[in-house]
């Protein structure tokens, strides 16, 4: 479905491990620690398909689970405002 995409200020390119490489992309994202952050791009026909669901699916590869966030770029941004003012990046 979506799609990995880079972005101004991405930093690093994740790769899938070689026994799963066929099946991922190289996925650029920004590197601000204790997080990565990456931007993904859909089409007209899977915007329509997430729109008629009300939601979308995650599936992270692995057997343990970090917090995950997805949210807008906006929303992003004040996480990252609101961890630089905790002091956790």
């Amino acid at each position: 479905m979506a799609s990995p995409v880079n972005f101004p200020g991405a930093n690093k390119t994740f790769t899938a491990p070689l026994d799963i490489e066929k099946e991922a992309l190289p996925m650029p994202g920004y590197v601000p620690t204790p997080c990565v952050i990456s931007k993904w791009a859909v089409n007209k026909e899977e915007l329509e398909e997430i729109y008629e669901e009300g939601a979308l699916f995650l599936v992270v590869m692995g057997h343990t689970l970090p917090p995950i966030f997805v949210g807008s770029k906006e929303q992003v941004l004040g996480l990252l405002n609101d961890m630089n003012e905790r002091g956790l990046r």
